[in-house]
């Protein structure tokens, strides 16, 4: 009789318990097979010079003019996806129809001779228009992709990636409670700043894109080394969806060596340039949210603020009327960005 009225009054206790216990939300990838969604991404870096510095020769010239640049760089991207296969917790084959890849760069300078103050950089990418397909191949433990349709240059594939849900985000236990944390894999925080991977974007060949410090053009800045922290916290619901708040402070190294030797041209006076070696630094810490459609299990969008440094030292040899001069370059740029992500089903 004891045993049951003591039962009889710890089962109140015991729901009271489970009340007050958290509740927990499934936050994981499971789009449908057949679903199609268009992405639109938004992004923006506005950078001004806080430092420069010139050697010629190995010495600093005895006059430099005061030089100033401000550079603001805007990308907008739109893009369908349609789960064509699934597989365990990853698209098996994905169809990717690039409907506009656009960005624009323009920068104002003075005190730098034989360059214009204001220019204008149009960026495009021939994928614009075209149909990638990712198929997966689990011998290779990769996507094959392929053009669907109107073909395009095989070399623009290898620098695409198939992930544009941010899955590297998501927790790995798909069960997750109000303040729960976990911290992203730093290796592919890149694929944040860079959504798809390498759309080959770069100025209409038309435009002088000299104003630009070498090895700085489009999203170079990203592809390097990632160090530092990436922490995520689940927020709970917000109209629906699963709000994951993510915070980096992250450094990223980058030889952009290669990239520079093909961006650099022709020199005012018909001077002749030879790149070195260029190494990007670029310190950066931003906040944001992703919200989640839990729903259809794929992302509903994405907000992120910051800040950014970027450090560029460069080493150049230019030849100029039978002379030459070896010129090393330190420029460093501050300021501030933004990315917007919104996913809407087709």
């Amino acid at each position: 009789m004891k045993r049951m009225l003591f039962a009889g009054a710890a089962a109140p206790l015991f729901l009271g318990l489970l009340a007050l216990a958290p509740s927990a939300d499934k936050v994981s990838f499971h789009a449908a097979k057949g679903l199609s969604v268009t992405r639109t991404i938004t992004a923006e870096h506005t950078l001004e010079m806080e430092d420069m510095t010139v050697l010629i020769n190995g010495a600093e010239p005895p006059a430099m003019p005061e030089m100033s640049m401000e550079m603001d760089i805007k990308s907008s991207y739109k893009i369908a996806d349609t789960y064509a296969e699934m597989g365990p917790s990853a698209p098996a084959k994905l169809v990717r129809k690039f409907e506009q890849l656009d960005q624009n760069i323009q920068m104002s300078m003075t005190g730098v001779p034989g360059m214009e103050p204001e220019t204008n950089l149009e960026g495009l990418s021939d994928l614009e228009g075209k149909t990638v397909v990712f198929a997966w191949d689990e011998e290779a433990k990769s996507y094959k992709k392929t053009y669907e349709g109107e073909a395009g240059e095989e070399g623009h594939l290898d620098g695409l990636q198939e992930d544009m849900d941010l899955r590297f985000l998501l927790p790995e236990r798909a069960e997750v409670s109000v303040d729960d944390t976990w911290s992203p894999s730093m290796d592919r925080l890149r694929e944040l700043f860079m959504p798809g991977g390498d759309f080959k974007i770069a100025p209409e060949a038309s435009q002088n894109s000299m104003g630009m410090q070498p090895g700085q053009n489009s999203d170079q800045m990203f592809r390097g080394d990632w160090e530092g922290t990436c922490k995520a916290t689940y927020k709970g619901l917000r109209d629906g969806h699963g709000v994951i708040h993510v915070v980096i402070d992250a450094k990223v190294k980058t030889d952009a060596t290669e990239s520079a030797k093909g961006q650099m041209g022709e020199l005012p006076g018909g001077a002749q340039a030879t790149v070195d070696h260029v190494d990007l630094l670029l310190e950066i810490t931003c906040e944001g949210d992703l919200l989640w459609n839990l729903a259809d299990g794929i992302p509903a969008s994405l907000n992120m603020e910051g800040k950014m440094k970027i450090n560029n030292e460069s080493s150049i040899q230019i030849a100029a009327g039978g002379q030459n001069m070896d010129m090393e370059n330190i420029v460093v740029m501050a300021g501030g960005f933004s990315m917007k992500m919104e996913f809407a089903k087709n």
